[in-house]
């Protein structure tokens, strides 16, 4: 989320963007280096514990515990107006978690803990690479954002 702002316009479509596996002889795949990404354009990249991103009129930074992500543990979103940075305390964050594999989709919502935190609990049933869907509503506003994380 350092250098990616995303508001996907089908983050909740079910398609996934695989990150690139792709590394030449003696060096590690991309996605062997890092355990978050953010999806943008179809595309996933690499994205930092506890970075931010702009999503509609919105910016969310995004604090996953245990890190690296692990099977079980939270995520702890701060979420702010873009343009005053005041905290957002109003309106609802859903969230659902998608894999490679057909189990179907874990969903979850979070809640305010209060300042424009809002927390997410949560258990996932195996190791791997997941998908969070994410929609921030607020007034009448739906904003999307996509992140993709690996658990071991």
């Amino acid at each position: 989320m350092l250098t990616a702002l995303a508001v996907l316009a089908a983050a909740c479509s079910g398609s996934v963007a695989k990150p690139a596996a792709t590394a030449g002889p003696g060096e590690t795949a991309p996605f062997k280096k890092t355990a978050l990404w953010i999806e943008q354009g179809g595309q996933a990249q690499p994205f930092g514990n506890g970075s931010s991103v702009v999503v509609g009129a919105v910016n969310v930074e995004v604090f996953i515990a245990p890190y690296p992500p692990q099977r079980e543990g939270s995520i702890d979103l701060y979420i702010t107006e873009k343009t005053t940075g005041k905290p957002v305390e109003t309106g609802s964050v859903d969230m659902a978690f998608d894999m490679y594999m057909p189990h179907g989709r874990i969903r979850a919502e979070a809640q305010s803990t209060g300042g424009g935190h809002y927390l997410v609990p949560y258990k996932l049933v195996m190791p791997g690479e997941w998908r969070l869907d994410m929609t921030v509503s607020r007034s009448g506003e739906v904003a999307a954002l996509a992140l993709i994380f690996r658990t071991d």
